[in-house]
């Protein structure tokens, strides 16, 4: 019987961490409440979106950078594109320093058709039918769709 009383022990300590590891997963990116507020600012619009852009993307990368172990820096990007009160809002979510740092908020970046720009080198861009996120002088990362 205490074999039998070891095994559900077991089993709800695996069942609480497989709970905790969920909850720290959900937990990156935007969220339907980031968005459900009234954006600060809103997009320059040269040229209104390629409808592809619309809607939330995501991606996961790694950098080099030389204060990380080994030189790695674990990096997750997603955004969230959408027309509001007759502009365009555009909700972005970086980390950086494998989560140690945040780039997170409502954006007033340009919108040129096909492409997003920030004035500090980042670049969203629709090409051969797939959404891309670069940063300045690094290779375009192909991203997947994030619905809320």
């Amino acid at each position: 019987m205490k074999s039998f009383h070891g095994f559900w022990v077991i089993l709800a300590i695996a069942a609480g961490l497989t709970a905790l590891a969920s909850c720290a997963v959900a937990g990156v990116g935007i969220r339907q409440s980031d968005v459900a507020g009234e954006p600060g600012v809103y997009c320059s619009v040269v040229q209104e979106p390629d409808p592809l852009l619309t809607g939330g993307w995501k991606a996961n990368f790694m950098r080099l950078h030389d204060d990380q172990p080994g030189g790695n820096d674990a990096n997750y990007v997603q955004f969230w594109l959408e027309r509001r009160d007759g502009g365009w809002a555009l909700y972005f979510y970086r980390t950086a320093r494998s989560g140690k740092k945040r780039y997170v908020g409502w954006k007033d970046w340009t919108i040129a058709g096909d492409q997003i720009t920030s004035a500090n080198g980042v670049r969203i861009f629709v090409q051969d039918g797939g959404v891309y996120f670069s940063l300045e002088g690094e290779t375009p990362i192909l991203m997947e769709r994030a619905p809320l």
